[in-house]
């Protein structure tokens, strides 16, 4: 169970991965400062064709914009939100309604009075969701940020830069950053992948099939070398089907917000994970493994090239959940994530095999085959389910559906965790899993990170933000409010709430 560790950092890394789809709104912010009065101003430029939704909308229509702060104590409403231009007003095909909607720029402009004279930093996020005439974004959040001096003498010099882009704030570098966590999120997930049991049984026979007929040192290395190469090959192949070139320029924001991909993605996830429960196996048809067999036993790098091609098939029944999943987050965001994603999936994939052929006598220090293999896959199961979760919020949001709320999407979440805590407590059991007659103590430090994962999760359906795994979970319904500790979150637009009403 000491491998499965690498099943929690793959979990926690692919929190923080997060879809980078086209932005059609950007925004940027200013503030005016006069002795303890400041005036807060929210730009949105809008491309051409899509339009962001007002700031307050009838139930049942998307979600609105609005304007969270983390902490209110630090200052006071002194007007309402004021909106230039104001809105139009059109029927929207999407939701069968009347909405109010800004184009090309949306400018929000929010008055406060600081509570105090000493300096203040004020900090939280915009909401917001943009649609053109055929799909909707899902909700976004874009970060902000202001500092203040208390004082009239000091306020020019802290007040934040103008035009300052949040957007870039929140997100300027996360495209770079993103595909290197995708990247490493692909390799450790090829990693993970060897230790499944239709892989890992697999390495003897293969290191063996190099060794065999007392075949020289020099070329045994040299084949395992080139069986390895092999296996990257094929994989890059396979993720270069998959890359821009495929698809159009705006395949990413089709892939993300339409209903028919998203559906497509679950009912791949959710079958993904049945099949790594133990109900059924996804594999290729046995005369494809016959025929790349046959022409393996030719030997040399002939045969290496369809040993590797071979164990690719063989071993696809595993790997195609984790191939699968890959891919399916790489096209939405495009570029060269499904080439760049499949090479390193297929670069730590092939690295044991490569490993071991050329130092063979490593193969005594293998831990040997068990039940702890269907364990791995077990837990990816969970995991492909929780994750599996996303689409369908993403159909919910865009559509506006309201049916997966928050709420909802983190109890499934909870449920899901909770069982992938007691299976490592040996209290849930599947078909093909041996018997835990005790609990070794990789299996407690799982079960412990689990279900304080399971508590976090917890908190979240009483308000907290939950900004670790924020990028996954939808975003909060236009009444309910976040409420990060100590601090009360106010969103402009909601009825009743004190940003739209008259100051006192």
């Amino acid at each position: 169970m000491k491998h499965s560790i690498i099943l929690s950092i793959i979990l926690f890394l692919s929190f923080l991965s997060e879809a980078q789809i086209i932005e059609p709104i950007k925004w940027s912010s200013d503030a005016k400062q006069e002795g303890r009065d400041v005036e807060l101003i929210f730009t949105a430029e809008i491309d051409e064709g899509w339009h962001l939704y007002d700031t307050y909308l009838p139930e049942g229509g998307p979600l609105p914009t609005q304007i969270v702060f983390a902490d209110s104590s630090l200052f006071e409403f002194t007007s309402q939100l004021e909106k230039q231009p104001e809105p139009v007003e059109k029927f929207d095909k999407t939701f069968q309604m009347d909405l109010r909607y800004f184009v090309n720029q949306a400018v929000l402009t929010q008055k406060i009075r600081l509570k105090s004279e000493e300096p203040v930093e004020l900090n939280g996020y915009v909401v917001f969701m943009g649609c053109d005439d055929e799909v909707c974004l899902p909700p976004n959040e874009i970060d902000f940020s202001f500092q203040f001096s208390g004082s009239e003498s000091e306020s020019q010099s802290l007040v934040t830069a103008d035009n300052e882009d949040i957007a870039t704030v929140s997100s300027g570098s996360a495209t770079g950053q993103s595909l290197w966590l995708f990247i490493l999120i692909s390799a450790l997930a090829g990693l993970a992948a060897v230790l499944t049991p239709c892989v890992f049984p697999m390495i003897p026979m293969t290191v063996s099939f190099f060794m065999r007929g007392g075949e020289n040192r020099s070329r045994a290395v040299r084949n395992g070398l080139f069986f390895g190469l092999s296996i990257v090959f094929i994989f890059t192949l396979l993720g270069g089907l998959f890359s821009v070139g495929l698809f159009g320029p705006n395949a990413g924001n089709f892939l993300s917000t339409h209903w028919i991909p998203n559906l497509l993605f679950f009912v791949l996830f959710l079958v993904f994970a049945i099949s790594f429960f133990g109900a059924f196996e996804i594999i290729l048809p046995g005369s494809l493994v016959n025929k790349t067999d046959s022409q393996a036993e030719k030997g040399g790098l002939t045969g290496a090239f369809f040993m590797a091609l071979t164990t690719v098939i063989v071993s696809f029944s595993c790997t195609g959940p984790f191939i699968g999943a890959l891919i399916i987050e790489a096209i939405q965001d495009g570029g060269i994530r499904p080439l760049a994603g499949m090479f390193f999936f297929g670069l730590a994939f092939a690295a044991p095999f490569t490993l071991l052929a050329i130092f063979p006598s490593a193969l005594s220090k293998l831990p040997k085959s068990g039940g702890w293999l269907n364990s791995v896959k077990v837990v990816f199961a969970f995991i492909l389910l929780a994750f599996g979760l996303k689409f369908l919020s993403n159909i919910d949001q865009v559509y506006g559906f309201q049916i997966i709320s928050r709420e909802v999407y983190l109890a499934a979440w909870i449920v899901i965790f909770a069982m992938t805590g007691f299976y490592f407590l040996g209290k849930i059991r599947f078909s093909h899993d041996s018997e835990v007659p005790y609990l070794s103590t990789g299996r407690i430090l799982l079960a412990i990170s689990t279900f304080t994962f399971v508590l976090y999760l917890f908190t979240g359906l009483f308000g907290a933000p939950l900004s670790s795994v924020s990028a996954l979970l939808p975003p909060a319904s236009p009444g309910q409010t976040l409420r990060p500790a100590g601090s009360i979150a106010y969103q402009s637009g909601t009825p009743g709430n004190e940003l739209c009403e008259s100051p006192e």
